[in-house]
């Protein structure tokens, strides 16, 4: 990704149109330094994000109370959690904006696993800056109840790296206005903040009309769940 800051007529297009705040989640570009080597406190009890370098060594997981694992990026890496009683789910999200139908239903299962418990589960990618973002905000929303202003005002102040992909981005503005259909908290529009977007980025596929109701269907299982939390 570009860490080039955009010219400052358009980025003040945005602060005029967007406000400041939706504006920072895009512009500028997070520093990466550290990334994949810090492991983030995202939601008290219940969340933690990391880059691979930190489960290279799941004693470190273990010492901050961690009991679930749950690898983004299993193509990449696997997580060794032999000799130990934290339970694992690796998935094969992809982090280059092609994933398309699979997306969903990937996400579902990641939230299931989370909602089943226990916590708290570490959620790992690559770099502990996109994929497990993602699925940590989507929780954030469909479980904590949420919106996606929100859970990603909460993920950038704890986790300053956070910056999910183009289709990761549209997918969570998706879930908020199946949330909030009339009034959602990050307009699908704002994608075009994104330091990756281009006429290409497939926004079209995503953003439907008003009289097509959400993209998300009942066989995703997100919607059913959507106002559910876990059992006490």
């Amino acid at each position: 990704m570009s860490t080039v800051r955009r010219p400052a007529d358009q980025v003040g297009r945005w602060l005029r149109e967007y406000g400041e705040e939706l504006v920072s989640f895009f512009e500028p570009y997070p520093d990466m330094t550290g990334c994949s080597g810090t492991m983030t406190e995202i939601v008290p009890e219940k969340l933690f994000v990391s880059g691979r370098d930190i489960v290279a060594d799941m004693t470190v997981v273990q010492r901050r109370g961690i009991v679930s694992v749950l690898n983004c990026a299993s193509k990449e890496f696997s997580c060794d959690t032999a000799g130990t009683r934290l339970r694992l789910l690796e998935l094969p999200f992809e982090d280059d904006g092609t994933m398309g139908l699979t997306l969903r239903p990937l996400l579902d299962v990641a939230i299931s696993f989370l909602r089943e418990g226990p916590l708290p589960a570490l959620i790992v990618c690559s770099a502990g800056v996109s994929r497990s973002v993602t699925v940590s905000v989507a929780y954030m929303m469909i479980i904590e109840m949420m919106s996606l202003r929100e859970a990603f005002k909460m993920m950038r102040s704890r986790r300053p790296f956070a910056y999910p992909n183009t289709e990761f981005w549209m997918c969570l503005m998706e879930i908020d206005r199946c949330i909030r259909p009339t009034r959602p908290s990050v307009p699908m529009s704002c994608i075009e903040m994104h330091v990756d977007c281009s006429e290409d980025a497939g926004v079209d596929e995503w953003m439907s009309d008003d009289d097509q109701g959400c993209a998300f269907s009942a066989s995703d299982g997100l919607v059913d769940d959507m106002y559910s939390k876990p059992d006490e």
